[in-house]
Formats: structure tokens, sequence, C-alpha cells
């Protein structure tokens, strides 16, 4: 039934369907394709616009109608072929929109979401395996490139069948030593924990969602700063508040929250009891501090990089960060990062994407710190 319900779907069938029927009213088909796309998936149009990507466009229809086909009109006094620049114009409207289908489909994938529904089919892992396919994504680029580029070096010198199999050849045997290596010490493998902000999210074009999660104890907060300090270290613009815990005196302490750009701090909760404050357990959290909180993660919105810490029982009863994030989510375009404490039989990202349906459009990856 879900998949029924599935905008995804729907879309991804209309795109089929305008790439089988595209010769008979290509413009409209077209148009009438891409504007689905455009309101449900509008993160799917990004690549199209980087100028280079219209450019190459413009050249390739220019280019192939004047130089091959038999010329029988001129534009500017240049003669130029009919035939081919009306194919060659269906042959870019036909790819654009399988790459609109390859991104409706593949766009957003989340790993816990998978996992959940292959667990059924008995597949374990299925997230661990995106996440690394995801990370040596980009060496595989850069490999692929490389052979590229000695293919066209030699394909003038030894012909372009036997330099392309060569640049085959030589292509896959370095992606093997490539997985060779991934199973070396150090590197992340399946089973492992993957206790770091994996390298491919800096430069994703989809907007990231990392969820932080673990026990209480486990170093959630002192793992958050060091991962702060990695990212601005990298030239990342990170912003938000993170939590410090600070002690009183003997068994008591409350927790400080600290904007990460302007250092200014506040107390966010005690254990001493408030009048007509909100608790959560043993404290009790200060109004005003979290009146100040809230205006300085709408402040800090600008950021490429929104740190929370954290989201927990406070939020789920619709208080604590919570207005204030149901407000900006839907507008934000940057990564996020959202601590959330491990809770008995609570999927961590259900939890958030139940309270905030707007992250599930985003590359979700969840980090689990052991205790």
């Amino acid at each position: 039934m879900r998949i029924i319900k599935s905008k995804r779907m729907w879309i991804a069938l209309l795109l089929v369907t305008g790439v089988v029927f595209l010769k008979t009213s290509p413009i409209a088909i077209a148009v009438g394709c891409a504007l689905p796309v455009a309101m449900f998936f509008p993160r799917a149009l990004r690549p199209l616009m980087n100028y280079k990507f219209w450019l190459t466009i413009i050249i390739l229809i220019v280019l192939v109608p004047v130089f091959s086909g038999e010329p029988d009109r001129a534009l500017w006094g240049i003669r130029y072929s009919s035939a081919r620049f009306a194919m060659t114009a269906l042959m870019v409207l036909r790819g654009i929109l399988l790459f609109l289908l390859f991104q409706v489909l593949t766009l957003n994938i989340e790993s816990a979401a998978l996992t959940r529904v292959l667990r059924k089919s008995r597949i374990s892992g299925i997230d661990l395996m995106i996440n690394q396919a995801l990370e040596f994504k980009p060496q595989v680029t850069d490999l692929a490139k490389s052979q590229y580029r000695a293919f066209r070096s030699a394909a003038t010198r030894t012909g372009r069948i036997s330099s392309l199999l060569d640049a085959a050849g030589s292509f896959f045997a370095e992606l093997i030593a490539l997985a060779q290596r991934s199973d070396s010490p150090g590197t992340f493998a399946p089973g492992e924990n993957q206790e770091r902000i994996p390298p491919y999210l800096q430069d994703c074009e989809t907007a990231a969602l990392i969820v932080v999660t673990g026990p209480s104890g486990a170093g959630k907060s002192g793992w958050l700063a060091d991962q702060v300090h990695q990212l601005q270290k990298s030239g990342q613009n990170v912003d938000g508040l993170l939590v410090e815990r600070v002690a009183d005196r003997s068994e008591q302490w409350h927790q400080d929250i600290h904007r990460i750009r302007t250092g200014e701090r506040h107390q966010l909760n005690t254990m001493d009891q408030i009048e007509s404050a909100p608790q959560v357990g043993r404290f009790w959290f200060y109004p005003e501090a979290i009146t100040w909180g809230s205006q300085q993660l709408l402040a800090a919105s600008q950021a490429d990089w929104l740190v929370l810490d954290e989201f927990g029982l406070l939020e789920a009863a619709g208080e604590g960060w919570y207005p204030t994030l149901n407000e900006l989510v839907p507008g934000y375009a940057g990564n996020l990062i959202i601590v959330v404490r491990e809770q008995p039989d609570i999927d961590p990202v259900q939890f958030l994407i139940d309270r905030l349906p707007a992250l599930s459009d985003r590359l979700i990856t969840v980090i689990r710190l052991p205790e």
C-alpha cells in the first residue's frame, strides 16, 4: 500500500512514460515531466543548475547539425541539417529525462529504512554496504577519469579498440586492488562501528542528516565537539549548539549550552527544582536558556553544517528545541548533525522523522557510539 501511495514511484513512472513517448511532443512532455520533479524532488534538479552542463548541451546541439547530415537550412549564414538538429535535440531531452529518473530513484537513499525492509528477506548489513560504497565513490570516480585520460592519450597511437581494452583492463585491475585495500586494518568494513563523519558527506550534493546516538555516558558530546573541530579545520562553515557537563557539587552537575561560532554560553538545566520549568528525569530546564538557544539556532541557519546536541524527551513532548527545528528544518539546505540519546526498542532515525518529517528527504547516516 505504501508503494502505491509513493510519490517517488508515480513520478518515476511518469518519467519512464515520458522517455517512451517523447517523440510525439518533445517540449510539452519534457516540461510536463520536469514540473512534478521540481515540485516534489527539487534537489534532483540541482545538478542541472550548473552552467557547465548547459554549455555542453548547447555545444552538442550546435555542432552536430552543422558538421553532420545534409544541410537544408541556414541561420545567420550558417547552413545546418534540420534532421540532425531535431535528432540531437530529442536525444538531449531524452537524456535529461533519464537523468531525472535516476535522480528521483536514488535521491536520499536512507540506509536505515532499507535495512528494515531487507531484513525481512534476510539481507543484513545493507546500511553498512551502502555507506561503504558511497565512501569509495570518489576514489572510483578518480580512477575512471584517470583511465579515460590514458585512453584518450593512447588512442591516437595504438588505435581506439586496443586502447579501450587496455584502459578497461587497467581500470578493473585498480578496482580489484582498491577492494583489497578496503579489507586492510584501519579501513571501514561491514560489521565495524563507523565512529566518524564519512568524508563523502562533506562534498555530497544532497543535504545530509547525521544522527549521533549511543547510551548515556558514551561520550556523544565530547565526540561531537571533536568532529566540529575537524570540520572547521577542513574549511567547513559549522555552527549550532553544543552541550557541556559542569560539576556543581558532590554527585550534582548541570549542563551548559554554547553556540559554536560565538562561544557564548548559558546554563541549560539544574538538579535543583525550578517552579513551572520543564523537567526531564532529575533535571529542570531554564526557560530563558531554551529561548536563547532557539534564537541562536535560527541565527546559525546560514552555516553549511548545523549541529544540535541533543534532541531528546523534552523535544518529543513538543518542548525544548522542537518548535524551532520544526520551523527551521523544511527550509534549511545545509547538513544537519543531531545527537539522539539511545532509548530501548526505539529507532533514533524514526524517532526524529516521526516528529520532523522534512528530515526524510535527506541522505541519512547513523553513527552509534558504544558504551
